[in-house]
């Protein structure tokens, strides 16, 4: 996460929203080659780690939150899934 508030658009939904924004470089099959930074808004962020599916329940268990406090590089599982 990088910051807890902000008013700028998100770079992948082009949406003006007030929230949290997080830097996300996507994953990349390429060798040598490094996607650019990009600050998301905190539903893209959950899209991309936890799928269409299932990004909702994500953010009502606040996964990601716990990730940057308490659990390092290892991603959370969602409860009940």
């Amino acid at each position: 996460m990088v910051t807890k508030s902000g008013t700028k658009s998100c770079e992948m939904c082009k949406e003006d929203k007030i929230g949290k924004r997080w830097e996300y470089r996507s994953k990349t099959l390429i060798p040598n080659y490094l996607p650019e930074i990009l600050l998301v808004c905190e539903k893209c962020i959950y899209r991309e780690n936890y799928g269409t599916k299932f990004y909702k329940k994500a953010i009502k268990q606040k996964l990601l939150d716990k990730l940057n406090h308490n659990y390092g590089k290892k991603l959370p599982k969602m409860e009940g899934k």
